[in-house]
């Protein structure tokens, strides 16, 4: 499904998961209003009411689901990044109906084919893994996300890495992400590539690693 017509399927299904817009890019919870403004530079800036939480780089956000615990509002947002080898990633950002709010660590295989649900306090986001084998799970519950049970940090920007052991991965922010224990002279030839790349044409990143690969 293209970007347009999934934010329009988004906007028309809104009322049955518990979503309210009263404008484009804009959510409104107990506190007040969440939205997604787009600044001059292309950077997304994320706020509650005319508070900022945060900056993203990327090419769009997307608010997903609010589910409701107790007197919070839990909102799935996906960072589009308009790249091919890493198309989304998600975050969770809390707003209590005092205002005070959390943003979790962005997660996520890189696949925009998930699958969310609440039991009592507990949002599961689960999601395929990029390899085409297995699903990996995310759990939401006090603040605090896991990965198929393991915590993640709750550091504010932290990037998540992809899950699959001893892989290199650009996502389309031209990030390099790693895991485990990758081939250095791989690693190496990628993150050289990526620095010198002045242009982001469609398919960059598979052809960077491609190449890189090849030389192995």
């Amino acid at each position: 499904m293209s970007l347009s017509n999934r934010v329009i399927t988004i906007l028309l299904i809104s009322l049955y998961f518990g979503i309210s817009y009263a404008e484009d890019n804009t959510l409104t919870v107990k506190a007040g209003k969440l939205s997604v403004l787009e600044q001059e530079s292309g950077e997304k800036v994320l706020k509650l009411n005319n508070t900022q939480l945060k900056t993203f780089d990327t090419f769009s956000l997307i608010f997903e689901k609010n589910y409701k615990i107790a007197n919070t509002d839990v909102v799935l947002l996906t960072n589009n990044s308009g790249g091919t080898a890493c198309p989304a990633q998600y975050l969770f950002v809390s707003v209590t109906d005092k205002g005070v709010t959390k943003l979790s660590p962005e997660f996520g295989t890189c696949s925009d084919l998930i699958e969310s649900t609440q039991k009592d306090s507990k949002i599961t986001v689960s999601m395929p893994n990029m390899s085409g084998k297995g699903k990996t799970k995310y759990e939401f519950s006090n603040d605090q996300l896991f990965e198929n049970g393991k915590p993640m940090k709750n550091e504010a920007g932290l990037q998540a890495k992809p899950v699959e052991e001893n892989t290199i991965l650009i996502n389309g922010r031209g990030q390099v992400l790693t895991s485990g224990n990758p081939d250095k002279k791989i690693l190496k030839c990628v993150e050289n590539r990526v620095e010198k790349e002045k242009s982001y044409a469609d398919g960059w990143e598979d052809k960077i690693m491609s190449e890189c690969q090849s030389k192995k």
